[in-house]
Protein backbone atom coordinates (compact mmCIF):
# COMPACT_ATOMS: atom_id res chain seq x y z
CA UNK A 1 0.00 0.00 0.00
CA UNK A 2 1.31 3.48 -0.90
CA UNK A 3 2.62 5.76 1.71
CA UNK A 4 3.39 9.46 1.26
CA UNK A 5 3.32 12.46 3.58
CA UNK A 6 -0.08 14.17 3.26
CA UNK A 7 -0.11 18.48 3.75
CA UNK A 8 -2.39 20.47 4.48
CA UNK A 9 -2.23 24.30 3.57
CA UNK A 10 -5.02 26.59 2.84
CA UNK A 11 -2.49 28.49 -0.22
CA UNK A 12 -0.11 27.61 -2.02
CA UNK A 13 1.86 29.62 -4.70
CA UNK A 14 -0.79 28.87 -7.16
CA UNK A 15 -3.19 31.62 -4.86
CA UNK A 16 -0.55 34.12 -4.38
CA UNK A 17 3.40 34.47 -3.86
CA UNK A 18 3.54 34.82 -0.24
CA UNK A 19 6.49 33.25 1.93
CA UNK A 20 4.29 30.85 3.85
CA UNK A 21 3.12 29.65 0.46
CA UNK A 22 6.76 29.06 -1.23
CA UNK A 23 7.74 27.49 2.09
CA UNK A 24 5.39 24.87 1.84
CA UNK A 25 5.09 24.16 -1.82
CA UNK A 26 9.14 24.05 -2.10
CA UNK A 27 8.63 21.85 1.02
CA UNK A 28 6.88 19.41 -0.63
CA UNK A 29 8.21 19.49 -4.12
CA UNK A 30 11.62 18.32 -2.04
CA UNK A 31 9.74 15.52 -0.24
CA UNK A 32 8.65 14.14 -3.94
CA UNK A 33 12.57 14.37 -5.14
CA UNK A 34 13.58 12.39 -2.56
CA UNK A 35 11.25 9.74 -3.69
CA UNK A 36 8.57 10.42 -1.30
CA UNK A 37 4.74 10.57 -2.82
CA UNK A 38 3.24 13.79 -1.86
CA UNK A 39 -0.75 15.09 -1.88
CA UNK A 40 -1.21 18.28 -0.96
CA UNK A 41 -4.99 19.12 0.02
CA UNK A 42 -5.56 23.02 -0.23
CA UNK A 43 -8.40 25.39 -0.86
CA UNK A 44 -10.30 26.18 -4.23
CA UNK A 45 -8.33 27.79 -7.15
CA UNK A 46 -9.56 30.52 -9.19
CA UNK A 47 -8.13 29.40 -12.25
CA UNK A 48 -8.22 25.75 -12.01
CA UNK A 49 -10.35 23.11 -11.37
CA UNK A 50 -10.16 19.35 -10.58
CA UNK A 51 -6.92 17.26 -9.03
CA UNK A 52 -3.90 17.86 -10.73
CA UNK A 53 -0.06 16.65 -10.60
CA UNK A 54 3.12 19.25 -10.61
CA UNK A 55 7.00 18.71 -9.98
CA UNK A 56 6.14 15.50 -8.63
CA UNK A 57 3.07 16.60 -5.61
CA UNK A 58 -0.42 15.65 -6.34
CA UNK A 59 -2.32 18.60 -5.45
CA UNK A 60 -6.11 18.22 -4.51
CA UNK A 61 -7.77 21.80 -4.40
CA UNK A 62 -11.27 21.37 -2.72
CA UNK A 63 -13.82 23.34 -4.83
CA UNK A 64 -15.90 24.15 -2.04
CA UNK A 65 -13.47 25.87 0.53
CA UNK A 66 -13.35 29.30 -0.24
CA UNK A 67 -10.13 29.76 -1.99
CA UNK A 68 -6.93 30.79 0.15
CA UNK A 69 -8.96 31.56 3.30
CA UNK A 70 -9.92 29.20 6.60
CA UNK A 71 -13.37 28.83 6.40
CA UNK A 72 -16.16 26.54 7.90
CA UNK A 73 -16.27 24.60 4.53
CA UNK A 74 -12.68 24.44 4.40
CA UNK A 75 -12.79 22.00 8.00
CA UNK A 76 -15.68 20.23 6.93
CA UNK A 77 -14.16 19.55 3.05
CA UNK A 78 -10.73 18.45 3.83
CA UNK A 79 -12.01 16.29 6.90
CA UNK A 80 -13.92 14.89 4.63
CA UNK A 81 -11.70 14.07 2.15
CA UNK A 82 -8.98 12.88 4.32
CA UNK A 83 -11.12 10.36 6.14
CA UNK A 84 -12.30 9.15 2.40
CA UNK A 85 -9.06 9.14 1.13
CA UNK A 86 -5.93 9.33 3.33
CA UNK A 87 -6.75 7.54 6.59
CA UNK A 88 -4.67 4.18 5.06
CA UNK A 89 -2.48 5.53 3.03
CA UNK A 90 -0.42 8.29 5.34
CA UNK A 91 2.69 8.49 6.80
CA UNK A 92 2.53 11.35 7.91
CA UNK A 93 0.70 14.89 8.02
CA UNK A 94 2.12 18.02 8.05
CA UNK A 95 -0.26 21.28 8.95
CA UNK A 96 1.02 24.44 7.53
CA UNK A 97 0.40 26.64 10.14
CA UNK A 98 -3.55 25.90 11.15
CA UNK A 99 -4.89 24.04 7.91
CA UNK A 100 -4.99 20.73 9.56
CA UNK A 101 -6.86 21.72 12.77
CA UNK A 102 -10.02 20.21 11.37
CA UNK A 103 -8.80 16.79 10.78
CA UNK A 104 -6.96 16.69 14.31
CA UNK A 105 -10.54 14.84 15.44
CA UNK A 106 -9.24 11.49 13.12
CA UNK A 107 -5.83 11.37 14.86
CA UNK A 108 -6.95 9.08 17.46
CA UNK A 109 -7.92 6.42 14.64
CA UNK A 110 -4.47 6.78 13.44
CA UNK A 111 -1.83 5.99 16.56
CA UNK A 112 1.21 5.54 14.58
CA UNK A 113 0.84 8.10 11.88
CA UNK A 114 3.27 11.52 12.97
CA UNK A 115 1.15 14.61 12.92
CA UNK A 116 3.46 17.89 12.48
CA UNK A 117 2.52 21.73 12.44
CA UNK A 118 4.48 24.12 10.73
CA UNK A 119 3.96 27.21 12.81
CA UNK A 120 5.00 30.39 10.94
CA UNK A 121 3.32 32.50 13.82
CA UNK A 122 1.35 32.39 16.83
CA UNK A 123 -2.05 34.14 17.80
CA UNK A 124 -0.22 35.77 21.07
CA UNK A 125 3.58 37.25 19.08
CA UNK A 126 0.58 38.47 16.27
CA UNK A 127 -0.92 40.68 19.57
CA UNK A 128 2.10 41.23 20.61
CA UNK A 129 3.76 42.78 17.09
CA UNK A 130 0.33 44.78 16.38
CA UNK A 131 0.35 46.39 20.32
CA UNK A 132 4.10 47.47 19.65
CA UNK A 133 3.03 48.91 16.36
CA UNK A 134 0.68 51.28 18.21
CA UNK A 135 -1.03 51.46 14.84
CA UNK A 136 -4.96 52.03 15.21
CA UNK A 137 -5.91 49.51 12.68
CA UNK A 138 -3.30 47.13 13.89
CA UNK A 139 -4.70 47.33 17.18
CA UNK A 140 -8.30 46.51 16.48
CA UNK A 141 -7.01 43.67 14.72
CA UNK A 142 -5.47 42.16 17.66
CA UNK A 143 -8.86 41.21 18.71
CA UNK A 144 -9.03 38.46 16.29
CA UNK A 145 -5.79 36.96 17.29
CA UNK A 146 -6.80 37.22 21.15
CA UNK A 147 -10.13 35.20 19.74
CA UNK A 148 -8.16 32.55 17.99
CA UNK A 149 -5.43 31.96 21.07
CA UNK A 150 -7.64 29.71 23.14
CA UNK A 151 -8.31 27.44 19.51
CA UNK A 152 -4.35 27.48 18.95
CA UNK A 153 -3.31 26.71 22.48
CA UNK A 154 -6.10 23.94 22.25
CA UNK A 155 -4.60 22.17 19.01
CA UNK A 156 -1.04 22.33 19.69
CA UNK A 157 -0.97 19.50 22.58
CA UNK A 158 -2.81 17.42 19.68
CA UNK A 159 0.22 17.63 17.62
CA UNK A 160 3.07 15.14 17.68
CA UNK A 161 5.75 17.60 16.95
CA UNK A 162 5.07 21.72 16.21
CA UNK A 163 8.26 23.01 13.80
CA UNK A 164 8.93 26.81 14.22
CA UNK A 165 10.39 28.75 10.60
CA UNK A 166 12.45 31.33 12.64
CA UNK A 167 13.65 32.11 16.27
CA UNK A 168 11.00 34.46 16.88
CA UNK A 169 8.28 31.85 16.55
CA UNK A 170 10.26 29.46 18.00
CA UNK A 171 10.65 31.44 20.96
CA UNK A 172 7.41 32.36 20.81
CA UNK A 173 5.77 28.88 21.37
CA UNK A 174 8.46 28.43 24.16
CA UNK A 175 6.91 31.26 26.51
CA UNK A 176 3.59 32.45 28.14
CA UNK A 177 0.94 31.76 27.30
CA UNK A 178 1.99 28.84 24.39
CA UNK A 179 3.60 26.45 26.23
CA UNK A 180 1.07 25.71 28.89
CA UNK A 181 -0.31 23.91 26.35
CA UNK A 182 2.79 22.52 24.17
CA UNK A 183 5.54 21.07 25.71
CA UNK A 184 9.39 22.08 24.93
CA UNK A 185 10.06 18.65 24.37
CA UNK A 186 8.02 18.90 20.76
CA UNK A 187 8.88 22.64 20.00
CA UNK A 188 11.66 22.01 16.81
CA UNK A 189 13.22 25.21 15.09
CA UNK A 190 14.22 24.68 11.62
CA UNK A 191 15.37 26.97 8.91
CA UNK A 192 13.42 28.15 5.80
CA UNK A 193 14.71 26.10 2.75
CA UNK A 194 16.28 27.73 -0.46
CA UNK A 195 15.68 25.62 -3.77
CA UNK A 196 19.34 25.87 -5.13
CA UNK A 197 17.74 24.39 -8.05
CA UNK A 198 15.92 27.99 -8.94
CA UNK A 199 18.21 30.14 -6.93
CA UNK A 200 21.68 30.10 -7.83
CA UNK A 201 24.42 31.84 -9.23
CA UNK A 202 24.51 32.21 -13.69
CA UNK A 203 26.60 34.44 -15.56
CA UNK A 204 24.49 32.98 -18.69
CA UNK A 205 20.97 34.26 -17.13
CA UNK A 206 22.94 37.63 -16.28
CA UNK A 207 23.94 38.54 -19.70
CA UNK A 208 20.61 37.25 -21.00
CA UNK A 209 18.66 39.37 -18.46
CA UNK A 210 20.41 42.49 -19.22
CA UNK A 211 19.83 42.01 -22.48
CA UNK A 212 16.12 41.91 -22.21
CA UNK A 213 16.20 44.86 -19.99
CA UNK A 214 18.73 46.97 -22.68
CA UNK A 215 21.40 47.70 -19.82
CA UNK A 216 25.11 47.03 -20.68
CA UNK A 217 27.07 44.46 -17.99
CA UNK A 218 28.72 47.67 -16.33
CA UNK A 219 25.50 49.05 -15.19
CA UNK A 220 24.86 48.81 -11.54
CA UNK A 221 21.38 46.80 -10.91
CA UNK A 222 20.23 47.10 -7.15
CA UNK A 223 17.10 44.97 -6.81
CA UNK A 224 13.91 44.28 -4.07
CA UNK A 225 11.59 42.05 -3.95
CA UNK A 226 8.53 42.04 -1.85
CA UNK A 227 5.20 42.43 -1.53
CA UNK A 228 4.74 46.54 -2.07
CA UNK A 229 3.52 47.35 0.83
CA UNK A 230 3.80 50.57 3.46
CA UNK A 231 5.82 48.25 5.57
CA UNK A 232 7.87 47.08 3.80
CA UNK A 233 10.51 49.73 2.95
CA UNK A 234 10.52 50.46 -0.66
CA UNK A 235 9.68 54.38 -0.15
CA UNK A 236 12.74 54.52 1.40
CA UNK A 237 14.17 52.27 -0.88
CA UNK A 238 13.33 54.98 -3.58
CA UNK A 239 14.67 57.96 -1.56
CA UNK A 240 18.00 56.35 -1.28
CA UNK A 241 18.02 55.41 -5.14
CA UNK A 242 17.81 58.85 -5.96
CA UNK A 243 20.97 59.60 -3.90
CA UNK A 244 22.85 56.66 -5.36
CA UNK A 245 22.36 58.27 -9.04
CA UNK A 246 24.41 60.88 -7.75
CA UNK A 247 27.73 58.61 -7.53
CA UNK A 248 26.17 55.80 -10.10
CA UNK A 249 23.92 58.39 -13.02
CA UNK A 250 23.93 55.28 -14.75
CA UNK A 251 22.19 53.09 -11.96
CA UNK A 252 18.77 51.39 -12.23
CA UNK A 253 16.42 49.83 -9.67
CA UNK A 254 14.55 47.06 -9.91
CA UNK A 255 11.43 46.54 -7.75
CA UNK A 256 9.82 42.96 -8.10
CA UNK A 257 6.21 42.33 -6.38
CA UNK A 258 2.99 44.25 -6.48
CA UNK A 259 0.32 45.13 -4.07
CA UNK A 260 -1.76 48.55 -2.85
CA UNK A 261 1.18 50.90 -2.73
CA UNK A 262 2.09 50.32 -6.31
CA UNK A 263 0.83 53.53 -7.98
CA UNK A 264 1.83 55.82 -4.78
CA UNK A 265 5.31 54.14 -5.45
CA UNK A 266 5.30 55.01 -9.19
CA UNK A 267 4.34 58.55 -8.29
CA UNK A 268 6.96 58.91 -5.68
CA UNK A 269 9.34 57.66 -8.56
CA UNK A 270 8.29 60.12 -10.76
CA UNK A 271 8.33 63.04 -8.18
CA UNK A 272 12.01 62.33 -7.71
CA UNK A 273 12.97 62.34 -11.22
CA UNK A 274 13.93 58.64 -10.53
CA UNK A 275 11.30 56.69 -12.86
CA UNK A 276 13.44 56.68 -15.86
CA UNK A 277 15.35 54.86 -13.83
CA UNK A 278 13.38 52.43 -12.04
CA UNK A 279 11.96 49.34 -13.51
CA UNK A 280 8.47 47.72 -12.02
CA UNK A 281 8.54 44.51 -12.74
CA UNK A 282 5.13 43.91 -10.96
CA UNK A 283 4.04 39.98 -9.88
CA UNK A 284 6.46 37.27 -11.45
CA UNK A 285 7.00 33.54 -11.14
CA UNK A 286 9.75 32.54 -9.07
CA UNK A 287 12.27 31.40 -11.69
CA UNK A 288 11.81 34.93 -13.52
CA UNK A 289 12.82 36.23 -9.88
CA UNK A 290 15.87 34.40 -9.67
CA UNK A 291 16.96 35.54 -13.45
CA UNK A 292 16.55 39.08 -12.15
CA UNK A 293 18.53 38.68 -9.08
CA UNK A 294 21.22 36.84 -11.10
CA UNK A 295 21.06 40.15 -13.27
CA UNK A 296 21.96 42.40 -10.17
CA UNK A 297 24.66 43.35 -8.05
CA UNK A 298 22.97 44.51 -4.61
CA UNK A 299 19.77 43.28 -2.84
CA UNK A 300 18.13 45.97 -0.95
CA UNK A 301 15.31 45.25 1.83
CA UNK A 302 14.47 47.90 4.13
CA UNK A 303 11.34 46.59 5.29
CA UNK A 304 9.74 48.39 8.77
CA UNK A 305 7.69 45.47 9.85
CA UNK A 306 9.22 42.66 12.37
CA UNK A 307 9.34 39.73 9.72
CA UNK A 308 8.48 36.38 11.50
CA UNK A 309 11.43 33.78 10.92
CA UNK A 310 14.35 34.53 8.34
CA UNK A 311 13.53 36.04 4.94
CA UNK A 312 13.16 33.88 1.90
CA UNK A 313 13.83 37.29 -0.25
CA UNK A 314 17.05 37.97 1.93
CA UNK A 315 17.82 34.36 1.37
CA UNK A 316 17.12 33.92 -2.08
CA UNK A 317 19.35 36.93 -2.85
CA UNK A 318 22.32 35.06 -1.24
CA UNK A 319 21.75 32.12 -2.59
CA UNK A 320 22.05 33.60 -6.18
CA UNK A 321 25.49 35.35 -5.11
CA UNK A 322 24.09 38.69 -4.35
CA UNK A 323 25.02 40.76 -1.09
CA UNK A 324 22.48 42.13 0.48
CA UNK A 325 21.55 45.55 2.14
CA UNK A 326 18.95 45.03 4.80
CA UNK A 327 17.00 46.17 7.96
CA UNK A 328 19.31 45.92 11.23
CA UNK A 329 16.08 44.46 13.07
CA UNK A 330 16.12 41.31 10.40
CA UNK A 331 16.50 37.66 12.13
CA UNK A 332 19.74 36.91 9.53
CA UNK A 333 22.66 34.58 9.70
CA UNK A 334 25.78 36.15 10.27
CA UNK A 335 27.34 36.59 7.02
CA UNK A 336 30.35 39.06 5.36
CA UNK A 337 27.61 39.11 2.59
CA UNK A 338 24.89 40.81 4.79
CA UNK A 339 24.94 44.79 5.72
CA UNK A 340 22.37 45.85 8.51
CA UNK A 341 21.30 49.20 8.36
CA UNK A 342 19.14 51.09 10.32
CA UNK A 343 15.99 51.95 7.22
CA UNK A 344 15.42 55.96 8.58
CA UNK A 345 19.49 56.21 8.00
CA UNK A 346 19.89 57.26 4.50
CA UNK A 347 23.11 57.44 4.67
CA UNK A 348 24.22 54.47 6.44
CA UNK A 349 21.71 52.71 3.54
CA UNK A 350 23.50 55.22 0.66
CA UNK A 351 27.03 54.22 2.18
CA UNK A 352 26.21 50.48 2.39
CA UNK A 353 25.21 50.42 -1.67
CA UNK A 354 28.00 52.43 -2.68
CA UNK A 355 30.34 50.23 -0.94
CA UNK A 356 28.66 47.23 -2.59
CA UNK A 357 28.53 48.61 -6.06
CA UNK A 358 32.15 50.23 -5.49
CA UNK A 359 33.45 46.41 -4.58
CA UNK A 360 35.59 44.75 -7.83
CA UNK A 361 35.53 41.18 -6.31
CA UNK A 362 32.46 39.97 -7.91
CA UNK A 363 30.85 37.09 -6.57
CA UNK A 364 28.56 36.18 -9.01
CA UNK A 365 30.42 32.49 -9.86
CA UNK A 366 29.36 31.30 -6.20
CA UNK A 367 26.50 31.23 -3.50
CA UNK A 368 26.51 33.00 -0.47
CA UNK A 369 24.15 30.69 1.01
CA UNK A 370 25.30 29.06 3.87
CA UNK A 371 24.67 25.33 3.49
CA UNK A 372 21.70 24.80 6.46
CA UNK A 373 19.82 27.00 4.56
CA UNK A 374 19.76 24.62 1.37
CA UNK A 375 16.46 22.96 0.59
CA UNK A 376 17.62 19.34 0.51
CA UNK A 377 19.00 20.01 4.33
CA UNK A 378 16.10 21.14 5.62
CA UNK A 379 13.81 18.59 3.63
CA UNK A 380 15.78 16.21 5.20
CA UNK A 381 15.39 17.42 9.19
CA UNK A 382 11.76 17.46 8.13
CA UNK A 383 11.79 14.17 7.52
CA UNK A 384 13.78 13.20 10.67
CA UNK A 385 11.23 14.69 12.99
CA UNK A 386 8.03 13.20 11.35
CA UNK A 387 9.91 9.88 12.82
CA UNK A 388 10.99 11.30 16.12
CA UNK A 389 9.89 9.59 19.64
CA UNK A 390 7.51 11.47 21.52
CA UNK A 391 10.14 12.16 24.22
CA UNK A 392 13.49 13.26 22.66
CA UNK A 393 14.94 16.86 23.82
CA UNK A 394 13.86 19.95 21.72
CA UNK A 395 15.48 20.33 18.51
CA UNK A 396 17.19 23.45 16.98
CA UNK A 397 18.16 21.50 13.83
Amino acid sequence: MKQEIVILARSLPHHGLGGMEVVAWDLAVEFARLEYPVRVITTSLPDRRGEFEQDGVYVVPLAKASSGRYSRAWWRESRHYFSAHCMDTTLAVLSVSAAAFGILPLKKHMPDVPFIMQAHGTSWGEVISKWRSKRLRSLLGSAKNIAWLPKDMHAYRKFDAVIAVGERVFKDLRRVPVNWALPENHVHLMKNGIDTAIFHPSMENRVKVREYLGISGSTSVIISASRLHAQKGIVQGLKSFAKILGKFPDAVYLIAGDGPERERLETLANDLDIIHSVRFLGAIKRNELAQFLQASDVFLFLTERIEVGVTLNVMEALSTGLPCVVSDHLSLPVSSYIYKVRPSVSSAVEEAVFFQLSRNDWRFSESNLPSQYALRYVAENYLKVMAINREVPPSTL
